[in-house]
């Protein structure tokens, strides 16, 4: 959805339960898009003139305590620096001192890497945001729009109960269909120009607009590069040019939608990059190997394994590094900093895990990428026995899980996509390694 589409679904005035405030969830490509975001919200706002305050919160100054959530939401509207709340009745009392010195009849509450409220969704204070703390005019006057890298039925275990009237729009920023179908034109044809007529044997197969336009539209959400678009574009041409003809406006529209099909069933598990490309390396067995886990997974598979293998208490200092500056993780004694992972892999719960696969995503994947579906890698990671959920299959609300895949292994599928494990990893990272090496997990 556009930027003006989503401010006109801000701003229209809709019936809600008086039991429930307006709530949006915002899914972004990533966390500077969320800022974006924001202020371009706060820009619009400026330029109608219209009564509102955008409060501009952020989820990571959430730490494990419920009236951090208090001091979040007091610091957006007024800029300044909160004292702790003792209860809901001071914030309450707070906000409504804010109000008071308002200009503004209308609160929009932006809350950026929502993703974090999973830090106290065991507390009754979430399911309070939403109902706006039963205080009649903080339903009244304020709105919440959550962003976030994830959906909202990923954010918290039980949000559709906590916010069951929640609108979910997908923020894409990087252009839109007709842009980009203008762009990959534009390339074919400096494509086609470009070789020359002893070449005549690489020439690519010509593609018309409206063959453009119909692949565009399909792959739009997993990449908005038009070179990439092109070369997959490209490829749906040459799997169905023994049954139509990509170059004419009549092509067979069916032919295409299966050639489609069969390139989103493999961009599914793999990022477009990783499809597109035709390198191999040198041992290519353990390429092999490696290639066997898609590449959306491999985070996936890292976060299990950092999760098995590092303290809970670690995770602040390697996996939030904006809040690293404010508060760090206590540290551990000298004597027994490695002691944790010598009895083998740990279990972790769906939470924790969830919090170390959205650091790895917002850290390492591209703007243009689009967030997979998470539970069903999990599944197939499990499937492949590299993760094994070990909790009892009727607990869906709180499921745990272990990595069993060799710490060499792991290795190997960090590397293949930049990432160096053993700087996520607790203690001496040269020593942690040598010790990893000797469990024996498979």
């Amino acid at each position: 959805m556009d930027i003006e589409s989503i401010f006109s679904s801000i701003f229209i005035s809709s019936e809600v339960p008086s039991t429930s405030l307006r709530h949006l969830h915002i899914r972004c490509p990533d966390c500077d898009q969320q800022i974006a975001f924001v202020k371009k919200l706060s820009d619009h706002v400026e330029d109608k003139s219209d009564d509102y305050i955008i409060g501009n919160g952020n989820c990571l100054m959430i730490d494990k305590s419920p009236k951090d959530l208090f001091a979040v939401i007091a610091q957006s509207f007024d800029g300044k620096s909160s004292s702790s709340y003792r209860s809901v009745a001071d914030f309450l009392k707070h906000f409504h001192n804010i109000y008071a010195k308002s200009s503004s009849s209308q609160f929009i509450l932006c809350l950026r890497r929502a993703e974090y409220l999973q830090d106290i969704e065991g507390y009754p204070v979430i399911a309070d945001l939403f109902r706006g703390f039963g205080d009649p005019m903080f339903k009244k006057y304020v709105k919440i729009i959550t962003l976030s890298t994830l959906p909202w039925t990923l954010m918290l275990s039980n949000a559709s109960t906590i916010s069951p009237m929640c609108i979910f729009i997908e923020y894409k920023p990087y252009g839109d269909k007709r842009s980009s179908v203008k762009a990959v034109m534009k390339l074919q044809e400096k494509k086609l120009s470009s070789i020359a007529e002893d070449e005549a044997d690489k020439i690519p197969i010509k593609f018309c607009k409206e063959f453009a336009k119909q692949c565009c539209g399909s792959f739009e959400q997993k990449t908005s590069d038009p070179h990439k678009l092109l070369s997959l574009i490209s490829r749906v041409a040459i799997m169905c040019s023994n049954k139509t003809d990509p170059s004419d406006k009549e092509y067979s529209i069916e032919a295409v939608r299966h050639a489609i099909q069969k390139i989103d069933d493999d961009l599914y598990y793999f990022n477009v990059t990783d499809l597109l490309s035709n390198t191999k390396s040198k041992e290519q067995k353990q390429q092999d190997a490696i290639n066997s886990v898609p590449y959306y997974a491999k985070f996936i598979l890292i976060a299990s394994f950092c999760c098995s293998f590092n303290r809970r208490t670690t995770d602040l200092r390697f996996f939030d590094m904006e809040r690293e500056g404010r508060k760090r993780a206590g540290g551990t004694h000298a004597s027994d900093a490695n002691k944790f992972h010598e009895t083998g892999p740990q279990a972790f719960t769906l939470t924790r895990f969830l919090g170390v696969i959205a650091f790895l995503f917002n850290s390492y994947l591209g703007p243009d990428e689009v967030m997979p579906d998470v539970n069903y890698l999990i599944n197939r990671l499990c499937e492949m026995r590299f993760i094994t959920r070990i909790s009892n299959p009727t607990n869906i609300s709180l499921p745990k899980y272990r990595c069993d895949a060799s710490s060499d292994f792991v290795r190997d599928i960090a590397k293949s996509i930049g990432i160096e494990i053993v700087d996520f990893l607790d203690g001496n990272t040269a020593d942690l390694v040598n010790k990893l090496q000797l469990i024996k997990l498979k």
